[in-house]
Formats: structure tokens, sequence, C-alpha cells
């Protein structure tokens, strides 16, 4: 199991990246330094050779792999395909120097569209954040900048999605997942694993850390980068979550919704 903290920066995201591996009962790897073009040709290498060699793998990754549906239907797309291959690096650039409409908190558009309501037509959350909603505090994709907003980095994964779909992995639940070899990549949301835990504290990422160490091996030697980096800590905590739920994740469930399939959703370890 895979797990990479994504970072939407346009300089410096070497060190706010980073990768955790788990499997085998313990930690593989937990890593930095890698752009995003790197860990993009590394997560395509671990994919091409789980087909190669006959196994499975899910890798999970933190940003949002779609947008709202009524946004994604008013741009022509019919599907999440069409939208990652859009998203090139040249058109991200161009979109977060003149943000426009739903997109805020840049250029003129510092706040939030008074358009973007739940009760309106043009919702700022999709399906499966709305889901969420009582647990955690979700955050629109169209929403750039300020303390959890994840739409920079969004915009940015876009284009991993679809060099990671080109390479053959499934991205659930866009794609069908039957079980059995090969990649799967699916959405998480690190906070989810950790919901307790005050990741501003590194002395509790530290201790809750601690507290799994008869869970999964090698965690002892983790405490460093979890002490250091929030951004490591995420990562960690994402990957202990896929390889706890590992049998569940034999098959990943196919009961999402219609809006779901077209915006993607939020992979959760406990049954809907």
């Amino acid at each position: 199991m895979i797990a990479v903290d994504w970072s939407g920066a346009r300089t410096g995201a070497e060190r706010k990246l980073w990768l955790a591996e788990v499997s085998g009962g313990g930690v593989q790897r937990l890593e930095d330094g890698r752009s995003r073009a790197a860990i993009t040709e590394e997560l395509v290498r671990v994919a091409v050779e789980a087909h190669r060699a006959g196994e499975r793998v899910v890798i999970g990754l933190d940003f949002s792999f779609g947008f709202p549906a009524w946004y994604v239907r008013s741009r022509g797309w019919t599907c999440a395909h069409e939208v990652w291959r859009e998203f090139t690096d040249p058109v991200v650039d161009a979109m977060l120097a003149a943000p426009a409409f739903p997109f805020w908190g840049r250029g003129a558009l510092r706040t939030r569209p008074a358009a973007l309501r739940e009760d309106s037509d043009t919702p700022p959350l999709r399906e499966t954040e709305r889901r969420l909603a009582g647990r955690a505090r979700p955050f629109s994709v169209f929403q750039l900048v300020g303390a959890g907003a994840v739409g920079t980095a969004s915009l940015r994964g876009m284009a991993t999605l679809h060099a990671l779909s080109r390479a053959g992995a499934r991205v659930w639940p866009f794609d069908d997942d039957a079980g059995g070899a090969g990649a799967v990549v699916a959405e998480v949301w690190p906070r989810l694993a950790a919901p307790q835990v005050n990741k501003s504290s590194a002395e509790e990422r530290v201790a809750h850390v601690r507290s799994l160490l008869e869970v999964v091996q090698g965690l002892a030697a983790c405490e460093p980068a979890v002490r250091r980096s929030d951004d490591a800590f995420d990562a960690l905590m994402a990957a202990v979550a896929l390889w706890r739920a590992r049998d569940a994740l034999a098959r990943l469930p196919d009961d999402s919704s219609t809006a779901e399939r077209l915006e993607g959703r939020i992979w959760q370890a406990e049954a809907r």
C-alpha cells in the first residue's frame, strides 16, 4: 500500500511531497525529496511493475480527483478521464494566475463567490464531501488558498491521474475494480485516519505513531520524520490505514452513486 501526501506548491514541493509505503506488515519507506514529476514517474513505475508481477497495489493520493458534477457538465466533459487530460501544467499555471468563477482565493476573486452555496445549482462541494461534513471539515476544490484548501494541489494532481490511467492503473470509482493484480488509485483524506490528533503538535503526532507500534513494524524509525513534518505524518497515517484495511481493499466497492462516478469519492476504511 502506498500513500502520497500531495502538494500544489509551485516551488519547493519536494519538501512537502511525502511518499509512504506499508506492506508485509511493516513500513517499507517514508520519504520526501521528489518533485511532482518525479513522484508521478515513481507511481507509474510501481503501477507497471505491479501489473508485470501479477501483484496488487493500492495507491492513495491526497487531493480531490474531480469537481462537482455541475461544473464537469458545464465544461462539456462526460467523464473524469476527459477532465484529467485537460489539466496540463501550462493550463493550471494560467488558471492560477488569473482564476475565473468558480475558482477563488487569488487575483480578483479573493472571496468565495456568492453563487457557490449548497442550496444553489452551483454547490461548492462534491457529494462525497457532503457525506463527510459531519466528521470533518471538507474544503471545496474551487478554493485555491487558505489553511486546509485543496484546490491548487488538486489542479496540479490531475496530470498524475492521467499518467497513471494511461499506464494501466484503475482510478476508483471512475474505473470499476474487479480485484486482482495491477494498481488501483484511490482518493484518501489522511485526516480521517487520525481525526483525534492535533497535527500542529509534533508531540501528538509522535505519540500517535507510538500507539501503533504493535500494529505495524518499522514505525519507530519514522519518528524523526513525523516529528519534523506533519506532511510525513499524513502520508504515513494514510498508508497505515490502507494496510490495515487490506482485506477490504482486495476489491474496492462498486456501490458509488452516479454523482460519485463523475465527481470522485473519498475512500474510507469503514463501510458507509
